[in-house]
């Protein structure tokens, strides 16, 4: 099984980024980029977000609860609705259980 911070690696590198165009990106210091993918560190909540936005995945792939990539976001003009975080209780707890800066 991949860990955490192998996901948040496999996704950046999916999107073909340097840990350098994620900072100019989002501003997330390429130091703490690699503490989170080197399982140093985790991520707080926000920074996990914007990962996600970012590199495009589902928040289900990067925290363990699948193996596909998937999208964060459903295609421009999709009747899909992305599922509620506030409604599944282990993803919840999971994010809680996360670091702060």
């Amino acid at each position: 099984m991949l860990s955490f911070g192998e996901r948040l690696r496999l996704a950046r590198e999916r999107k073909d980024m340097t840990q350098l165009d994620v900072y100019r990106a989002i501003g997330l210091n390429n130091k703490s980029l690699s503490r989170y993918e080197n399982g140093v560190t985790a991520p707080d909540p926000d920074t996990v977000r914007d990962l996600i936005r970012l590199y495009d995945v589902s928040s289900d792939f990067i925290l363990g609860l699948s193996d596909d990539m998937g999208s964060a976001c459903p295609p421009s003009g999709s009747s899909v609705t992305p599922p509620k975080v506030s409604e599944d209780a282990e993803l919840l707890e999971r994010l809680s259980s996360l670091p702060t800066r």
